[in-house]
């Protein structure tokens, strides 16, 4: 019978049947897909190789695990591509079949493409070979680490327990050096160090003279340029009444930016990203003003009528963006020299260095990730594989699995390294009703463990069993009820071999591992062959990792280490420092103490004193009856009465709670929210910094009140009254004493004056009435109603008084009087004829009633009575001649 178990999971089996009297009934068993169990596992029989031999024949037999035949069988039609966590990807292969599986080791998600599919069989091995893990079968549960296996210290020795050797020594996949390159970027290009200016445009433009900046409200205007890249962005100023401009590119690609923003800023400067990921050579480029964004209630029908402005600003405001080049491609970047890199040089490199060839992997996002990837896929030393006949299994007789690690020390060939085995060649024999191993063959490979890490590992290995028999190791312990039965269970079944040597040695026959050394120093437990004992008592003492019990009795523990001392006694623990410092606990509570004795620290039900109160859980609670209170520690412990304490300030990052109040009974009056000079107090949802709540109160101080959206509202069920703060508090009173509100514009119904008084508008240079916005041809202004119109004229407020004398007739006789429509009123869908003068053109308007781009009322009254007058004296001149010529 023969066995091999290997490191990737692999087990098969193969044995001859040789027909005799004994096995003659199942003789015709020994088939193609007949379950064999072979030491408590089931191997699926898949290669009957029946031959003659004389007047019978034989057949050679060849299976495997059943874990592996019932895996390819199995099939798993979904397929998933993106990211799978470990977890995922193997309940993708396990759901379809009847074993389940453990993850013993953490690793990473990974992105699979078209995972699915397949056979079981296969998915699983693709799992396995893109996640890095291992495994184990247990029954019918799957084990997976990241790598199986023990370090075990094994060591495989010439004129130990090698009887032969074959060492195969590869240098063909040697490297020293390795780059890396992840994930793609997205953007497949960047911001150059270029910028310039447009070239040329056409159209009409203007300076407008609020920002001062060029400007043009002509639809299809344009300017051009060139520019050699991936593409661009553009600078200019965006604004209430911002137009479309529509840049093409190329002559065949159109991009639309609109420079509207209803910003709470008159103007501001922005950059735009225009287009990026063309093809990298020039590119010619016009830009056409397009006219008003729909969204802007400044130049819509429904909102204003104020034409839509595009800007083109001086310099170099247009930003090239350029081709990412190298490692600039991609999201991570690494590369990795091996540290031997010396010992293995290439003389026909001028650095020496043997290069493999590059990884591109867009699993990896980050140079961190990358970089390990190098270093697990770097084959920086000659590939070692050795296949050793052993005359006995390990150090100390250990049972040695695939995957363990350990040494190899072969003289004659001048070998020693740290190696793997790989895979495990047994041949068994019925012997003595039980199966047992007649010839072992291993071979090893050499992994990423070096040398100074085997050498460093036993070392330590060997202090520890030296501080473990002397009484030096700690003693951590647990107390499990159920231990005792598992320990009793454990000790009546147990399979052991007892040897002699150096005292009695008990040993495991299932695993030898696991063994007890009794002598005259002790008596010690170990699990790993004896290369350490966790567990051992000896004349100073008990010493173990682990301690099960039900209930230890009666007894005071003391433990000493090099700088502490531990005591318990009683129901008291006392943990005392060499410095002198100690912690006492009991069920009173604990209290820590300096090298005098003092108090430092405690905790009982009365108080706990601490510099730091800390938790490792998501919340930290303060549990009282009615409430939490910071008060000073002078005076402590108090009555319970809130006047009796002194408090202190509580600060924190934050506080959630239903309210915060001034308790009369500290003498408080107000309540202080002081954030850092330059900070606010803000009122927010939950667990948010930009969703706002509403502040409730009596009446509000300070300098001002600022809105972070585009309105600010102020609610009331009748009127906003701004008044003087005295009375403020308490509206209705009477006698308040209102005070002025200063703003650039006011929409609303109405503006009423009080009872008895006028009503002010104050300005320099004039009132004007117009609609909410501009027309493409100016202001619409819009009419007065109102019982009168009076125009001030008291002799105080005039100077260089003078009669008029002019020919009021003959200025009103040569004045052009029209009839036209409005162009704002046609904008807007209204066709109003009306009737009057005209400002500009071939119409002529008298000078002196021109006021603006209006006419003056007052003056063109004036006008008409100036003419009134002077058409009576002629009416009076005429009658008197006609009296004359009547002879009256």
């Amino acid at each position: 019978m023969n066995r091999k178990r290997k490191v990737n999971g692999d087990k098969t089996l193969s044995f001859e049947v040789i027909p005799h009297e004994t096995n003659a009934h199942a003789w015709d068993s020994v088939t193609n897909e007949v379950v064999a169990d072979f030491l408590g596992e089931p191997y699926v029989i898949k290669q009957v190789d029946e031959r003659s031999n004389g007047q019978r024949s034989t057949k050679q037999v060849g299976a495997v695990h059943r874990f592996f035949a019932s895996m390819i069988d199995c099939y798993q039609e979904d397929v998933h591509s993106g990211s799978l966590t470990f977890q995922a990807a193997l309940t993708m292969v396990f759901s379809k079949t009847l074993y389940g599986f453990t993850v013993v080791d953490t690793v990473g998600a990974k992105t699979l493409e078209n995972f699915g599919a397949d056979n079981c069989l296969a998915l699983f091995q693709k799992v396995l070979e893109s996640y890095g893990a291992e495994f184990r079968v247990v029954g019918k549960q799957v084990y997976l680490h990241r790598q199986i296996g023990a370090d075990t210290d094994f060591q495989f020795r010439w004129r130990h327990n090698v009887k032969g050797l074959n060492k195969v020594e590869n240098t063909s996949n040697l490297s020293t050096y390795i780059k890396g390159y992840g994930k793609l970027k997205e953007l497949q290009d960047t911001l150059s160090n270029t910028s310039i200016p447009y070239t040329t445009r056409t159209g009409t433009y203007y300076t407008e003279t609020g920002i001062n900046k060029l400007a043009t409200n002509q639809t299809g205007a344009t300017f051009r340029f060139s520019f050699t890249g991936t593409g661009f962005n553009w600078r200019t100023i965006v604004l209430g009444w911002g137009g479309v401009w529509e840049f093409t590119i190329d002559k065949q690609t159109n991009v639309k930016i609109s420079t509207y923003e209803d910003t709470s800023e008159l103007s501001k400067e922005k950059t735009f990203e225009v287009i990026r990921g063309l093809e990298h050579k020039s590119h010619s480029v016009v830009a056409t003003f397009k006219g008003k964004d729909s969204k802007s209630w400044y130049t819509s029908i429904k909102g204003g009528n104020m034409d839509p402005i595009g800007y083109l600003l001086a310099g170099n405001i247009i930003g090239v963006y350029r081709g990412l080049v190298g490692d600039e491609k991609y999201l991570a970047v690494a590369e990795y020299k091996s540290p031997n890199a010396s010992l293995y040089p290439n003389p026909d490199s001028p650095d020496g260095l043997r290069y493999a060839g590059k990884i591109i992997d867009e699993r990896y996002t980050t140079n961190a990730t990358m970089l390990q990837r190098l270093k697990d896929s770097l084959q920086d030393e000659p590939e070692l594989s050795i296949t050793v006949d052993i005359a006995e299994l390990g150090l100390n007789n250990g049972a040695l699995n695939e995957g363990d690690r350990g040494y190899i020390i072969y003289e004659p060939m001048n070998i020693k390294v740290a190696a793997r085995i790989v895979e495990i060649d047994e041949t068994y024999k019925f012997i003595d009703k039980r199966w047992r191993v007649v010839k072992t063959s291993v071979t090893l490979s050499n992994s990423s463990i070096r040398l100074s890490d085997i050498t460093t590992r036993m070392s330590e290995t060997s202090k520890r069993i030296d501080r473990l028999f002397s009484g030096l190791e700690k003693v951590p312990f647990q107390a499990m009820d159920a231990a005792v039965a598992q320990a009793t269970k454990a000790l009546l079944s147990a399979q052991t071999e007892l040897e002699f040597v150096n005292g009695i040695i008990a040993r495991d026959k299932i695993d030898p591992n696991k063994l007890t050394v009794h002598n005259s120093s002790g008596f010690g437990i170990s699990n790993d062959g004896g290369s350490s004992f966790g567990y051992a008592i000896t004349g100073d003492g008990i010493v173990a990792e682990y301690i099960m019990a039900g209930m230890l009795r009666g007894m005071v523990i003391a433990s000493e280490s090099e700088d502490s001392l531990m005591w318990i006694q009683g129901g008291d623990i006392r943990l005392e420092a060499k410095s002198g410092q100690y912690l006492n606990f009991n069920s009173r509570g604990f209290t820590g103490f300096n090298q005098e004795g003092n108090i430092l620290f405690q905790a009982n039900q009365t108080w706990v004193t601490t510099a730091i109160v800390g938790t490792t859980t998501t919340n930290f609670y303060f549990s009282a009856y009615n409430e939490a209170r910071a008060v000073n520690i002078n005076g402590l412990p108090g009555d319970g009465q809130i006047g009796s304490y002194t408090y202190i300030p509580v600060r924190a990052d934050g506080y959630k709670g239903n309210y915060l109040d001034v308790n009369t009974g500290t003498n408080a009056t107000n309540l202080y929210l002081r954030p850092t000079l330059g900070g606010e107090v803000r009122v927010t949802a939950g667990g948010s910094t930009d969703i706002y709540y509403p502040l409730r109160a009596a009446a509000i101080h300070g300098t001002g009140f600022i809105t972070t959206t585009t309105n600010a509202y102020i609610g009331a069920d009748t009127e906003l009254r701004v008044v003087s703060k005295v009375g403020a508090t308490t509206p209705g009173t009477e006698n308040l004493v209102y005070r002025d509100v200063r703003a650039r514009a006011y929409y609303g119904v109405s503006l009423t004056a009080d009872p008895g008084l006028y009503a002010y508008i104050g300005t320099d240079l004039g009132l004007r009435v117009t609609s909410r916005g501009l027309a493409s041809s100016g202001p619409i202004y819009r009419d007065v109603t109102a019982a009168s119109f009076t125009n001030g004229s008291r002799v105080e407020t005039k100077a260089d008084i003078k009669r008029w004398d002019a020919d009021a007739l003959e200025i009103i006789k040569n004045a052009d009087l029209l009839t036209y429509f409005l162009k704002g009123d046609l904008e807007q869908g209204r066709r109003i004829r009306r009737y009057g003068l005209a400002i500009g053109g071939e119409w002529r308007t008298p000078e002196h009633i021109i006021n603006g781009d209006g006419v003056d009322q007052y003056a063109m009254e004036t006008t008409g009575w100036l003419a009134i007058q002077q058409l009576i004296k002629r009416l009076e001149k005429a009658e008197n001649t006609i009296k004359e010529l009547m002879g009256a």
